[in-house]
């Protein structure tokens, strides 16, 4: 039979054992299965994205086209205040047309903020583009994107759920307004805890719009 002295040295030997067996994995679990919570920072971050990132889920293919179309779409519409920018002569459209230019570095670092994995190699010629394109180049370690308009589409934050899908994901939805009409469509994120800035990487985009 265990004393009373003895059963409060047993339960301080076992929370011992407990307290160094969790250490940072237990912290590191946790972590892991915490939906994330968005500050107004961040829920304005992902409203831009809503507007610059195409649909895609797990088994869309990040091949080129799905990084020249994020990279065109982020940086097109960037004001001169935020990007230099410079004139390039296009010949096949007879005038000099206005492009931003980002270095290999900041995309880099943008793909992975954005997605949590590198930017591969990828490094169009301005010969490789056709005929009347808007700009998408490569060239001696920057990228020349030609400056457009994108839709203008307003993008509501609407709530912030649990993914019951895979609990380590946080579900976003923003609501779509476009030219004076409200709720239009809405846009799913799934987005997952990330030792970044922003507090998670984007795992997947879906936008529908009401019929």
């Amino acid at each position: 039979v265990i004393g009373v002295k003895g059963i409060f040295l047993l339960a301080g030997l076992i929370m011992m054992v407990s307290l160094s067996g969790c250490g940072n994995d237990q912290t590191e679990q946790e972590t892991e299965h915490t939906p994330v919570t968005l500050t107004d920072k961040e829920k304005t971050f992902l409203a831009q994205i809503c507007n610059e990132l195409d649909d895609f889920n797990s088994g869309t293919t990040m091949d080129e086209t799905f990084w020249r179309d994020f990279l065109f779409h982020y940086y097109t519409g960037a004001s001169s205040e935020n990007a230099a920018t410079e004139q390039v002569y296009r010949e096949d459209l007879g005038f000099e047309e206005t492009v931003v230019k980002v270095s290999l570095q900041e995309a880099q670092e943008r793909v992975k903020l954005v997605f949590g994995v590198d930017l591969p190699d990828f490094t169009p010629s301005f010969e490789d583009m056709e005929k009347g394109q808007t700009a998408f180049y490569y060239k001696d370690g920057y990228y020349y994107i030609g400056v457009s308009g994108l839709p203008d589409y307003q993008y509501t934050f609407s709530e912030c759920t649990a993914d019951k899908e895979n609990n380590t994901n946080t579900i976003v939805k923003y609501t779509i307004d476009f030219m004076g009409e409200s709720n239009v469509g809405t846009v799913t994120l799934s987005i997952s805890p990330e030792n970044n800035a922003n507090g998670f990487v984007i795992c997947s985009k879906k936008t529908e719009f009401v019929k």
